[in-house]
């Protein structure tokens, strides 16, 4: 989990793909939100509109993100707390429990959590533990609540994956073995 992270890191220097954005106030379906997201990560993240930054973000597998969990249960994957219900999804900091009265009201004041509103019928509020299929409008962003008609607030969903890594090649880190191991022997037989 980070604060304040420019958007041209994510894309230029990090190598994440922005694959969805939508305003705090809209409903989306999951699907359409992670259609277009490739890769085997997935970053969500929050900030107003014309910002160059986002005020949070936090990244791990995109089967960490959709991971089922109970109210109030999360798990933890990449340094966060990540829950997915009929209620809500999102993330807190890693050592943090959530509260979800719908979204996570735990902490209001901290500007380590995430909290978007999840329901079964993308129209109105259905909120039960069922598996949810659509992202409604609001709600959280950190220490910003209550997010929700007439916002600046955005939803950000960045890819990115594992196979744009740059590989060690087998070779190569043999070699380094080697080296080490030649070197080891070289100054065990002077002594």
């Amino acid at each position: 989990m980070q604060n304040n992270i420019m958007k041209s890191t994510i894309t230029g220097e990090w190598e994440w793909s922005l694959c969805h954005s939508s305003n705090y106030e809209d409903s989306t379906s999951i699907n359409d939100m992670f259609s277009q997201c490739g890769g085997d990560y997935i970053m969500l993240g929050a900030g107003l509109a014309n910002d160059d930054s986002l005020a949070l973000l936090a990244a791990a597998m995109f089967s960490d993100i959709t991971t089922y969990t109970a109210k109030n249960e999360t798990h933890a994957a990449n340094g966060s707390q990540w829950y997915f219900n009929g209620l809500s999804m999102g993330f807190a900091g890693i050592d943090d429990l959530i509260e979800q009265n719908a979204a996570d009201i735990e902490g209001i004041d901290e500007n380590d959590r995430l909290s978007w509103h999840t329901s079964t019928d993308g129209a109105e509020w259905e909120h039960d533990l069922l598996t949810p299929v659509y992202v409604l409008n609001g709600w959280r962003a950190g220490s910003e609540i209550d997010i929700y008609e007439g916002t600046d607030w955005m939803r950000y969903v960045y890819t990115y994956s594992s196979s744009l890594a740059i590989p060690v090649h087998e070779p190569y880190s043999l070699g380094i073995f080697m080296s080490a191991l030649a070197l080891m022997f070289v100054r065990r037989n002077k002594i």
